[in-house]
Parts: C-alpha cells; sequence; structure tokens
C-alpha cells in the first residue's frame, strides 16, 4: 500500500473532513484517506481505520473502467449499466486511464467525489439515502450517481 510521504513530491489541492476522517485529493489526481474507517468512507474497500494518509488505490481503477464505460456507452442509458466489483482489480498494478478527479468533499460518514467529466461517485454511510444510490445501504467502494453534467458538488 502507498502512503503520503513528505519526501514525495507532491502539490496537494485540497484536504477534506468528515466527522472522523481526513481525504486529500492531490494535484495528479490521488486522493489519499485516513481515520475512521468503519463505514467504508475511506474508499479502500474494507471498513479498516488507518492512522495516516492511504492513497485510495482501487478507487483509481474504479473510475478509470466506469468512466471508460460511460464513454464507450454503457452507461448512457442505452445499454446495461454494469459496474465492476472492486475485487476484480486485486493485484492490478496499471491504470490504462487517468480520470481528473474535479472535487472531493466529506459528509459525516460518507464521501463524494466528482471527476472531470461531470459524473458523481459516493461511498461510505448511507443509513440515510445520502449517496443518492437509490438503496439505503452502506458501501466501502466508489458507485456512480446516476445523474450527469454536474458542475459542483457539497456534503452536509
Amino acid at each position: 500500500c502507498k502512503y503520503l510521504r513528505e519526501r514525495e513530491k507532491k502539490s496537494i489541492q485540497k484536504i477534506v473532513i468528515g466527522s472522523h476522517f481526513t481525504a486529500i485529493l492531490d494535484d495528479m489526481s490521488n486522493i489519499y484517506t485516513f481515520g475512521l474507517g468503519d463505514l467504508g468512507q475511506l474508499g479502500h474497500n474494507n471498513r479498516k481505520s488507518y492512522s495516516q494518509p492511504r492513497k485510495v488505490e482501487s478507487l483509481a481503477l474504479y473510475l478509470a473502467a466506469t468512466e471508460s464505460s460511460i464513454s464507450n456507452g454503457a452507461a448512457s442509458g442505452g445499454g446495461s449499466r454494469t459496474v465492476p466489483k472492486a475485487s476484480a482489480f486485486v493485484g492490478v498494478a496499471h491504470i490504462s486511464q487517468k480520470v481528473l478527479v474535479k472535487d472531493i468533499c466529506c459528509g459525516s460518514a460518507h464521501t463524494l467525489l466528482l471527476t472531470g467529466s461531470g459524473r458523481i461517485y459516493s461511498w461510505g454511510d448511507n443509513r440515510r439515502g445520502q449517496l443518492g444510490q437509490g438503496k439505503f445501504e452502506s458501501c466501502c467502494v466508489p458507485k456512480l450517481v446516476n445523474i450527469k453534467f454536474v458542475r459542483q458538488i457539497a456534503c452536509g
């Protein structure tokens, strides 16, 4: 796993804070999270907590795969929307398509991400439907929210 280290030259674009966790976005669209992860709000495909910033590697792979299928028409309403499971990316070390992360925000125990193409992904606590996924189930991996052409996101 990769941790954010002081000796690495990165420019931090944004730091956002939930109730008991933090997310960091760097200038290369990498996301690092740490803190309490009991509801999946860290995005590491588990419910573990981490005491130092850890790169969300499965998130980058998931976004690249789903953004690619969106641009190929699979999620544009005409075809079936098959979203790969994060477990399919275990052991994959190369991302063929880099996805621009435009923004990230945290709620009390959930996280939203906005891509450069105007798509929203959400993960974490969903007991009140705050992820916008049409269910009330929490999740530890990003899931595409069925809204297009979004310019800005915010969490409460």
